[in-house]
């Protein structure tokens, strides 16, 4: 990390107003998210800085939690009354819209496709079912574009796999700015480099825009952890659907809890 800096005149007084507007107005989250430097992994040529984003809730943190503030209000602009979402039966995206939708005043479902079995998982996807998630099993992520087709209801809002969409996005171009506030503050220096895992790639698309916005030179590393081109047609099929007038009734579900062991196969 260094602390040159070659950003725009006025970007971080205009990431400020942006930022403070934001926090007075209805949020689930907590901010700014703190900034920790690890003196143990750096090294004379490099410090190495974490950006603590899994306190941005005392109840379900993570880069969920910054997604779901432009996607709720979103929700709210549209009168839905169910937030409907996807994932792998242990992701993360099923319990945190159900963990801040619910207290947010939305129905709350995931269709959710099979991961290999392991504890983690099952500790996720037993989070979202105390949360209040409906589960609704889909076998394959092929099967899901059926699933989704049949169990949409009218006042669904929709929310794209990782809440990666335009909305969800913002998220991390508000986290860029508020990194910005804290470069400008001497919390840290300014970033050469970001590193962020790459799902859904809005984690790192959001950064990228507010990053430029403010001027830096940091570039963003993304390290891949799924089947991203097969996530990313799942959600260009989805975005093609999203603005179709009818979906018909959606049809009765079984219980949630009953669908537990079909997207977490026995071990």
């Amino acid at each position: 990390m260094t602390r040159a800096s070659s950003r725009g005149p006025g970007a971080l007084s205009a990431g400020r107003a942006v930022l403070t507007a934001r926090y007075s107005g209805r949020v689930i989250g907590r901010y700014p998210t703190p900034v920790q430097h690890l003196a143990g992994l750096s090294t004379p040529r490099t410090e190495l800085w974490v950006k603590r984003d899994d306190r941005t809730s005392d109840l379900y943190g993570g880069n969920k939690v910054r997604k779901l503030e432009h996607i709720f209000e979103a929700a709210r602009a549209k009168g839905a009354r169910r937030l409907l979402t996807f994932g792998t039966g242990g992701s993360h995206q099923g319990p945190a819209t159900a963990v801040h939708g619910t207290r947010a005043g939305f129905e709350v479902a995931a269709i959710l496709t099979p991961q290999l079995r392991a504890d983690y998982a099952v500790d996720i996807l037993r989070a979202g079912l105390a949360a209040g998630l409906e589960v609704i099993p889909a076998s394959s992520v092929a099967t899901a574009l059926f699933v989704f087709a049949r169990t949409r209801r009218r006042h669904d809002f929709v929310i794209a796999p990782g809440g990666s969409s335009l909305a969800g996005t913002m998220g991390y171009v508000d986290a860029a700015l508020e990194l910005g506030q804290q470069v400008k503050e001497g919390a840290l220096p300014e970033p050469d480099a970001i590193v962020v895992p790459l799902g859904s790639a809005g984690t790192a698309a959001g950064l990228l825009v507010g990053l430029a916005a403010l001027g830096f030179a940091t570039k963003v590393i993304s390290v891949c952890v799924l089947l991203f081109f097969a996530l990313i047609a799942f959600v260009f099929w989805l975005a093609s659907l999203h603005d179709k007038k009818d979906y018909g009734a959606s049809e009765s579900a079984e219980a949630a809890h009953g669908h537990a062991h079909k997207v977490l196969p026995p071990a």
